[in-house]
């Protein structure tokens, strides 16, 4: 198990080209993914990951190796071409103020071609509850000591900052700051509570699964 440091940004995507043309400047581009995640929930309901004690997700991912038009072909060949992958991850209250998310993680890599087992023994053998799924193009790119993702979701762009190992907090908080960003500008929402959050802000009826062919969908402006 280990616990994820990350600082995370929030863009439309009128804005994504400078974002894009930033980050590509200063960090080397690897591969993109267009991933869908699905969340399951404790099949007790007395035992909810969602829950203010709790506070988790415990998702199924399935990850098909992609090129992304912005950043050109993955240079990194050994990237498998699909990925399944079973995570979990909980959220940790720092106690404190500040643009770092620290998150409990655990990930477990499984043979692509066993994504339809797994998912009947979340399914239809725990009986997981099936609680929403989103779409992504994640896109990758890396220094000795950051990794920065950036993900079009459906409704916009999120930028996200995440040390590696045990590297010291301030370099990330450093490297953030060269690229013009601003720690005050960070948000502490996942994926899901944005989505909720523009639903709600425009008055958009929300679906439990946030995907790229919802014309209803609300957008950050």
């Amino acid at each position: 198990m280990k616990i994820e440091k990350e600082v995370r940004y929030y863009f439309s995507n009128k804005f994504f080209s400078n974002v894009a043309k930033m980050i590509k400047k200063s960090y080397k581009y690897t591969h993109s993914y267009h991933e869908i995640t699905t969340m399951y929930d404790n099949p007790n309901p007395d035992l909810t990951f969602y829950s203010k004690e709790i506070d988790g997700r415990l998702r199924l991912r399935y990850s098909k190796k992609t090129d992304e038009p912005m950043f050109g072909k993955s240079y990194d060949n050994n990237i498998d071409q699909s990925q399944c992958l079973i995570t979990w991850k909980r959220r940790i209250p720092s106690g404190r103020e500040g643009a770092v998310r620290c998150e409990e993680e655990v990930e477990y890599m499984v043979d692509a071609k066993e994504f339809d087992s797994v998912k009947f023994i979340f399914e239809d053998v725990i009986k997981c509850k099936r609680v929403s799924s989103y779409e992504r193009i994640r896109s990758f790119f890396s220094t000795d000591s950051i990794q920065i993702t950036i993900d079009q979701f459906p409704f916009g762009i999120m930028v996200e900052f995440e040390l590696k190992d045990d590297a010291d907090e301030k370099l990330m908080l450093d490297e953030i700051e060269k690229n013009g960003l601003s720690h005050r500008d960070a948000s502490n929402l996942s994926c899901d509570d944005m989505y909720n959050k523009l639903c709600l802000e425009q008055y958009v009826t929300p679906l439990s699964d946030i995907l790229f062919s919802d014309k209803t969908m609300p957008k950050i402006k």
